[in-house]
């Protein structure tokens, strides 16, 4: 039972720096999406599009890419997760 701990509290530890990157990653893409529309509707003339268009962030693919992202590092995980199952004893 401890090692079973032992081996998850490892995991969480050896995966840590790639979690962190990789939602500081989301976070800033996500603010780059942001500040690129208000850029690009700064830069657009007045009258370019009719009055009814509205131009704005699709909050489904965003939630689609930052779940992608965070798949992503589930199977990263699960590789160092089985890598870890083989290098560390068993304790029996």
């Amino acid at each position: 039972m401890a090692t079973q701990w032992l081996r998850r509290a490892w995991l969480l530890a050896a995966c840590a720096p790639v979690l962190l990157l990789a939602a500081c990653g989301a976070a800033l893409g996500v603010a780059a999406s942001y500040g690129i529309l208000a850029g690009i509707k700064a830069v657009l003339p007045r009258y370019a599009f009719a009055p009814e268009v509205v131009i704005r962030i699709n909050l489904p693919v965003l939630a689609f890419s930052v779940g992608a992202a965070i798949a992503s590092l589930r199977g990263g995980s699960t590789s160092v997760s089985s890598r870890s199952e083989r290098r560390l004893p068993s304790g029996r």
